[in-house]
């Protein structure tokens, strides 16, 4: 979609690197303008703050569960690995912790906060709550971002409810708005003829 693979590491399995949280949030308005993407009624961004530090569940306790579930410096061989190799959090998800730093949407001052720690970091330096803000153009091979999504019809309730300036700032319109729901509800109708036959049910 980019034309290009920024990594230092370039395996494809790999995840993506030398990514700054200003080229992540480029990427983000991309991917949402990208064709066929609001037809599946999704709008995506980077993670909250509190949703990362939800999403990475109580993490590792101790040096060796946290070798199981991360690539850190003590197992890295000091490169990025390919993403799921290790074991998943209790939710299922892999790499919160270790090889590659992510960045979330929390960004002042012209610094952006990322968290979870990379392949050259030190267990202790994945650890849940730690977080460091960076230069919000600044690239390292040890940092990327994972992305989050909402239901478009969400994000267009949330945006139906505001007026005046806030509205006027909103990054869609309601026309906008309007059409990304009604591409949801017809991909969601889509999905249930195609399990339920036509006017199936849930």
């Amino acid at each position: 979609m980019t034309g290009s693979n920024p990594s230092h590491f370039k395996d494809p399995d790999n995840p993506v690197e030398t990514v700054s949280y200003d080229d992540a949030v480029d990427f983000v308005a991309k991917l949402n303008a990208f064709p066929g993407v609001a037809d599946r009624g999704l709008v995506f961004r980077l993670p909250h703050e509190d949703e990362w530090r939800f999403a990475v569940g109580r993490g590792f306790s101790g040096e060796e569960e946290g070798l199981c579930t991360s690539w850190v410096k003590d197992n890295s061989l000091g490169m990025t690995h390919k993403v799921g190799t290790k074991k998943p959090n209790e939710f299922g998800l892999y790499d919160m912790q270790g090889n590659v730093w992510e960045w979330t949407d929390r960004a002042s001052n012209g610094k952006g906060s990322r968290r979870g720690g990379s392949y050259c970091d030190d267990i202790g330096g994945c650890s849940p709550g730690r977080w460091v803000h960076t230069p919000s153009h600044r690239r390292y091979d040890s940092c990327g971002f994972r992305l989050a999504a909402d239901r478009a019809s969400a994000v267009a309730g949330e945006n139906m409810k505001t007026t005046g300036e806030t509205q006027r700032q909103s990054k869609l319109t309601p026309e906008e708005l309007k059409k990304i729901v009604d591409a949801e509800n017809a991909y969601d109708k889509k999905m249930l003829e195609r399990k339920f036959g036509k006017g199936g049910q849930r």
